[in-house]
């Protein structure tokens, strides 16, 4: 009976202790479907395009999420209130700006307060706004701090991400050993010549699927147009979707709309890789278990 009940209560221990991680990885990847973009910061604070960190030294790594909103009623111009679907982080963007509306109903605003569901801004809005309009960015950070007496994983509103600690907002997660975040990019190594191109060659693959959607970002100062949700239909693969070849085929709904230079075009998935490990140590029937376990996943975002 003794050596069941002890069974059992390791059980419940592993249960226990995969059961916040998991729970903070749901989270994170759910959020990041209502996002339009994110960035990586190193423990410098230094944005970059990947991170780690472990529990073997003090360090930081940082995930920002920019998360969009709807509108869920018609906005008037002429007066400074919108109603969206979740304003819980909004509340912190209080005296920073959004963005109402997109394209050319576009309009930025300063928030003055927040209100269940209801955001003021300082000034009237100046266009008319229907239900269902997106509301952006809502700024979100995940911050993983290691080392003596932290291991943890953190969750904070806020739009200063690259500086933001624990103290800033609430625990997900603790006795995580380590966590690494990492993007993937690439360049164009041949130019797209003209609209309706339905393939591109890139550097490298590593990191590409079948099904990503991929951004081709214009090089700043380069007056080419910047495309967004161009989808990967297929590549020589290994079999469970991993681009094997640098010559990748889009989906015939998202073909190249413009041109593109070779070497100063960079491609980037929309989607951020996540891995976390955990550890526990506890009494088993021959002395303590050590183990360990590892959670992984992509975060994909919205359009």
């Amino acid at each position: 009976i003794v050596a069941l009940t002890r069974g059992h209560l390791i059980v419940q221990g592993q249960l226990e202790v995969q059961q916040q991680p998991r729970l903070a990885i749901e989270r994170i990847t759910r959020e990041g479907r209502r996002s339009s973009g994110y960035a990586i910061y190193d423990a410098s604070g230094t944005s970059a395009t990947t991170c780690t960190a472990s529990s073997a030294s003090t360090s930081t790594c940082r995930l920002k999420l920019d998360q969009v909103v709807k509108l869920t009623a018609a906005a008037a111009s002429g007066q400074p209130t919108i109603t969206v679907d979740d304003a819980v982080d909004i509340s912190a963007a209080v005296n920073n700006s959004l963005t109402v509306g997109t394209d050319a109903q576009a309009e930025t605003k300063t928030v003055s307060s927040v209100s269940g569901s209801s955001v003021t801004f300082t000034t009237n809005l100046s266009t008319n706004h229907v239900a269902g309009e997106a509301v952006y960015p809502v700024s979100l950070c995940y911050i993983y701090e290691s080392g003596t007496g932290r291991n943890r994983l953190c969750r904070a509103a806020t739009s200063t991400c690259s500086t933001a600690t624990c103290t800033d907002g609430q625990i997900m997660a603790e006795n995580i050993t380590s966590m690494s975040l990492a993007s993937t990019q690439t360049t164009l190594t041949v130019a797209v010549p003209e609209e309706g191109a339905s393939s591109i060659t890139v550097a490298s693959a590593s990191g590409f699927t079948v099904g990503d959607k991929i951004d081709l970002v214009a090089s700043s100062g380069s007056g080419e147009t910047t495309e967004k949700d161009r989808i990967i239909s297929s590549c020589n693969e290994d079999g469970s979707g991993n681009c094997t070849s640098t010559t990748i085929t889009l989906d015939s709904s998202t073909i190249a709309s413009t041109t593109h230079s070779a070497n100063t075009t960079t491609v980037w998935i929309r989607a951020v890789r996540l891995t976390m490990g955990i550890s526990r140590t506890a009494e088993g029937t021959e002395g303590q278990l050590s183990q360990t376990w590892s959670f992984s996943t992509r975060v994909h975002l919205r359009k």
